[in-house]
């Protein structure tokens, strides 16, 4: 038989009070006599105890009745409960352990009273707390049992599935709407409040909804019920407002211009409403301007935004407090401007304290708005090409999705920014399957869903790399017209994707074509932003196109500007002494200026520089860009006179390229035609160097065209293989015919405002 603590105390009291003869065994009925004293103790003892639970009860009911939880809500009342939160949290340990302890099934008052606590706790943003108040409140509940005139269980149900939502249990806070939502339905009262709280049922199960990422229906049931709630109590009625307040967002989420501007309709009269009747800085109002300020960045105007979400910040760190759920999110919201800002360092660390103070506030890093901040410091790693540690965390983060089932408004977004770590670090054929994935999950959403748009813009670029010129074009074309039919010309998105139509048009040799669009691209970021990243990538790809053909004033300041850029906005390289990747571009671009124009040591030693720091953020030697600065090199060092060096690094990088890219891109048939022109060098390798230059040229001819600069700087090889090989009308054609493509693009260019 099990001895239990209490057994062995009961055995140590029935000792001792024998011991004092306060109580004797009676023989005859079996068990104990007990002392008048020991009685007349008891009912004392059992009088304390009653009178204590009475003053205990009366002293949460007073701290309770000092809980404003309707409308008359006002922001002095948020700083009014925070004051007194140690009260409340000993009101919960009173209710919990004295008023209510155990499981058992409570009565309608009592269950009333830890209601109270449980919204007031969710207000301030205590959910674990508000959690644990409403999971006593439900304990012993039968739903089956209730009908809708047991208003206090409708009202914790409901309470309960919206903390579930806030805390992302999203399965189990459908289920207690659910089953709010059936002791609705077994009245059969047709009453105005009956109706309302159904529809607030209703609201609620749509915002679990709209956190899943079903956008469409969302946005068709909440409609619905705005409808019915303005029939039933007016436009100005705080549900009505909550509800479009609820499908703001939802149209937000489901993304495009046209719902961008319905949303801002619905965010703006909220605001003005709830600004007749509550004080600009009561939480609610400071909702409605944040989700205006939500609409601005979503348009691209980051500035502006950025301002009103500091202002916003202030006010909601006196009024809700600064560990307040909505706080942190408008500091989240913060960090995300600044990262479209290209403020990438700033970003990281917002990203990285607001993520910190969010699994403070919810007691988990699984909670979906910890793993937005956790993703936002995996995007800003990425963008600064700390690619290991942003990998790390996208899986981390990915993964927490799946375990709540975010898979469309969460993990798949996550696997596209995994795709662009392999894409970034030439890991070409897994970036594609993972972009491929993602589009496969996301298939149910709208084409012109942001998370669509992200993943084949990614898919493209993949494409691009891969050489597959055709297909990019295709992809690009489509989300160009996606862009400016739903965001607008002036939009940074627009704009980036311009970007990448003007970089492909370059890389097919559309030179006069690439220069209108990036020139329009640099000029679009003038009023904005003159610095963002968008246009700084235009800059440096322009220059390198205007290198290319010869017009060599000033590109240097080009350059020089984009390095610039990124070294004030990093504050100076990391601690490995390295800049990003786009700075190394830059450094490139200075690099290929030189040698052009001869000045091979200065160049020599610029691609060095980018070589290393780029192999330093690839960890890699064979990573595309580090075989293109290889191929460069070996340029330096046939100016300088040492063809064995020039050599050895044209052939690791022909067969590094022949490796990563594949025997038919573009970049392997362009350094095996500058690996020809070294051969040709020695006359005992002449037929070899001439077979190899006609194949890639012919290659070139095909996957470019004929008039790109790739193509015609291969004929001009050939040519001057065919005059060593004594065939001089063959070398002859080649190279005036080279030269003619040159000046056509020189002379076409010229006519483009460059």
């Amino acid at each position: 038989m099990l001895v239990t603590p209490d057994d062995v105390a009961v055995d140590q009291a029935r000792g001792e009070l024998l011991s004092l003869s306060f109580i004797s065994r009676d023989l005859a009925q079996g068990g104990f006599s007990f002392h008048s004293l020991v009685h007349q103790h008891a009912r004392a003892t059992l009088d304390s105890k009653h009178q204590e639970l009475q003053f205990s009860r009366r002293a949460v009911e007073t701290v309770a009745a000092t809980l404003i939880l309707d409308d008359n809500r006002n922001a002095d009342q948020w700083v009014y409960e925070r004051s007194i939160l140690p009260h409340i949290s000993r009101c919960e340990s009173m209710i919990t352990k004295s008023l209510a302890p155990g499981n058992d099934l409570l009565d309608d008052e009592t269950r009333m009273l830890l209601c109270r606590f449980a919204r007031s706790l969710q207000y301030l943003g205590d959910i674990p707390g508000s959690i644990r108040l409403c999971r006593r409140a439900l304990a012993g509940v039968e739903p089956s049992q209730f009908t809708y005139s047991d208003l206090s269980i409708v009202e914790v149900m409901n309470t309960f599935g919206v903390n579930l939502r806030i805390q992302g249990h999203f399965s189990e806070a459908t289920e207690w709407h659910e089953k709010a939502k059936g002791v609705i339905g077994k009245s059969h009262i047709t009453s105005k409040p009956h109706h309302l709280a159904s529809l607030q049922t209703d609201q609620n199960m749509a915002a679990v909804q709209l956190e899943l990422g079903d956008f469409d229906r969302v946005v068709t049931e909440l409609a619905r019920i705005l409808e019915r709630q303005k029939e039933l109590v007016g436009e100005k009625d705080p549900v009505v407002l909550d509800t479009r307040h609820k499908l703001g967002l939802a149209l937000v989420n489901k993304g495009g211009k046209e719902n961008l501007e319905k949303a801002m309709v619905e965010f703006e009269l909220v605001h003005s409403l709830r600004l007749e009747r509550l004080k600009h800085d009561h939480p609610s109002t400071l909702e409605a301007a944040s989700a205006m300020a939500m609409c601005l960045l979503e348009r691209g105007l980051y500035g502006k935004a950025l301002e009103q979400y500091q202002r916003i910040l202030e006010q909601q760190k006196k009024s809700a407090g600064p560990t307040h759920h909505s706080t942190l999110d408008t500091m989240e919201s913060i960090a995300a401007a600044m990262e479209r800002q290209g403020r990438f360092s700033g970003a990281l660390e917002r990203y990285r304290d607001v993520h910190e103070k969010m699994i403070t506030a919810f007691g988990t890093s699984t909670h979906p708005w910890a793993l937005i901040a956790r993703t936002g410091v995996a995007n800003n790693l990425l963008r600064l090409a700390r690619y290991a540690e942003a990998r790390e965390i996208y899986d981390e983060v990915f993964h927490g999705y799946k375990s709540l089932g975010m898979m469309t408004s969460g993990a798949w977004g996550v696997r596209s920014d995994i795709a662009r770590i392999h894409r970034d670090l030439g890991q070409y054929d897994e970036a594609l399957s993972a972009c491929e994935d993602v589009l496969l999950g996301l298939q149910g959403l709208d084409q012109t869903h942001e998370s669509v748009l992200v993943a084949k813009q990614c898919k493209a670029t993949i494409l691009e790399r891969q050489g597959k010129f055709s297909e990019a074009s295709a992809l690009y074309g489509e989300l160009l017209k996606i862009d400016e039919d739903t965001l607008g010309e002036s939009h940074p998105e627009f704009l980036r994707t311009k970007y990448f139509t003007g970089g492909l048009a370059a890389r097919r040799g559309q030179y006069s074509e690439a220069l209108v669009l990036l020139k329009q691209v640099e000029e679009g970021f003038q009023v904005p932003d003159h610095n963002h990243p968008v246009a700084l990538l235009a800059i440096r790809e322009r220059a390198g196109i205007l290198g290319e053909l010869g017009q060599y004033d000033g590109l240097l300041g080009f350059y020089q500007r984009v390095r610039s850029a990124k070294e004030k906005e990093k504050g100076g390289s990391d601690s490995e002494g390295r800049y990003d990747s786009e700075y190394y571009y830059a450094v490139f671009g200075q690099a290929r200026l030189h040698i052009m124009q001869g000045r091979y040591t200065e160049g020599r030693k610029l691609l060095e520089e980018a070589a290393n720091g780029w192999k330093s953020i690839f960890t890699s030697s064979d990573h595309p860009l580090v075989l293109m600065c290889l191929e460069e090199l070996s340029t330096t060092y046939i100016g300088t006179g040492d063809l064995k060096e020039a050599q050895r690094l044209c052939e690791e990088s022909v067969q590094g390229c022949q490796t990563k890219l594949g025997p038919d891109h573009p970049q392997t048939h362009r350094a095996q035609a500058s690996l020809s022109a070294i051969l040709a060098k020695s006359s005992a390798r002449l037929s070899e160097a001439a077979e190899l230059c006609s194949a890639s040229l012919e290659r070139l001819r095909l996957g470019l065209g004929p008039t790109h600069l790739w193509t015609l700087q291969a004929m001009r090889i050939q040519g001057r293989i065919m005059a060593r090989r004594h065939r001089y009308w063959k070398a002859l054609t080649l190279t005036l015919k080279a030269a003619h493509g040159r000046r056509r693009l020189s002379s076409s260019i010229n006519q483009v405002s460059v």
